[in-house]
């Protein structure tokens, strides 16, 4: 079988990396570190959460990062009131 695993890889990927994450919200996988840490003073509390996937692997699923980035362009539009 040559295709990649529809959960780590291709386009419909439904878990991503760190990096891809970050890529992902044009930030430093560093940002998004501090952005998922309640403890950081950068935290983000509706930034989606990592999931533990091994001892020391986490990924995020794909499907939270486009509604987080969904809800960061919505939040960030401006309404207008006609006259």
């Amino acid at each position: 079988m040559d295709q990649k695993s529809p959960l780590l890889g291709g386009a419909s990927a439904l878990l991503v990396s760190y990096q891809r994450a970050a890529e992902l919200l044009d930030c430093h996988p560093n940002s998004l570190r501090n952005y998922t840490n309640p403890a950081s003073p950068w935290y983000r509390p509706n930034c989606p959460k990592p999931v533990r996937i091994g001892l020391r692997s986490v990924r995020f699923v794909r499907q939270e990062i486009d509604d987080y980035i969904a809800y960061l362009a919505n939040s960030a539009r401006v309404t207008t009131c006609s006259a």
